[in-house]
């Protein structure tokens, strides 16, 4: 546990969030710790589910801002 636990500290140790974008890291982290622990190798699978499921918020983070940006210009625009 305390190997998930330094592995979440790190991540957020290295990359800067927005609030937002930081407790949906922390859930995501949470979820491939759950996953990891249900396997026979939770060491050796967390890390790649840790950045499989970080690398999905960070697609949403992104498609949403995409949407906000166009959304922003149709309200501008009318």
């Amino acid at each position: 546990m305390k190997t998930y636990q330094g592995a979440k500290k790190n991540y957020f140790a290295l990359n800067e969030t927005p609030v937002v974008q930081d407790r949906m890291f922390r859930l995501a982290l949470n979820e491939a710790e759950a996953l990891a622990w249900q396997t026979d190798y939770p060491q050796l699978v967390f890390p790649i589910l840790a950045t499989e499921k970080t690398q999905a918020v960070t697609e949403w983070n992104a498609r949403q801002e995409r949407l906000h940006q166009k959304d922003s210009v149709r309200v501008m625009s009318n």
